[in-house]
């Protein structure tokens, strides 16, 4: 069976094969062991980009990469228990490069994709409007701030072969648009394939 996209030149352009899958019998480039050099393991390796930093208490301490940006972290709690309000919570803080919880901070302002897969705008506006933001915290979230509203679409990033939907192309192409510093998934089950547990 073969699957193809809208007409090339179009928004989507993906084609994917489903049958005679080939497993590569190598491992491939990133599924390979690494030795670090006597040099680097006695040289300051060069610091990281943090999305959120955290400084202790104590007189004198340094500021410290709590959750440095390009990782794929998860939150996971049981339902109803506030992990969409977390979430946009952390939308703004790095929007407005301010505080996440009193604790974290976002050293760099940056924008965020929300992709919200049971909530509506208008839920995500109510949800913004609970936290009481200051004027300049609205302007910051204004325009840092996407949300794609996916409730009611199939977003399933994969079909029941495994193989990348069309939907998944369209989410990567428009958080690639928009160069973000955060993507929010929310909640994650909700893009995940057939079968899949979280």
């Amino acid at each position: 069976a073969r699957r193809t996209g809208p007409k090339p030149g179009s928004e989507v352009d993906v084609e994917i094969e489903v049958e005679n899958l080939e497993i590569p019998t190598q491992p491939t480039e990133a599924m390979q062991f690494v030795n670090l050099t006597v040099d680097e393991l006695l040289t300051e390796p060069p610091p990281q980009r943090a999305l959120l930093t955290y400084t202790s208490k104590t007189e004198g301490a340094k500021s410290q990469v709590w959750l440095p940006r390009g990782v794929v972290a998860i939150l996971s709690a049981p339902g109803g228990t506030g992990k969409s309000q977390l979430c946009l919570q952390l939308a703004v803080a790095v929007a407005t490069g301010g505080y996440w919880l009193d604790l974290w901070h976002a050293p760099e302002a940056g924008d965020v994709c929300f992709v919200a897969g049971e909530d509506s705008v208008n839920d995500i506006r109510a949800r913004l409007y609970a936290l009481n933001l200051t004027r300049d915290q609205a302007a910051a979230v204004a325009k840092r701030v996407h949300i794609m509203p996916t409730s009611g679409v199939d977003a399933r990033w994969t079909d029941e072969h495994g193989a990348p939907t069309l939907a998944f192309a369209a989410l990567r192409s428009r958080i690639a648009e928009k160069a973000p510093a955060l993507v929010i998934l929310d909640p994650g089950a909700r893009f995940f394939g057939p079968g899949v547990e979280v």
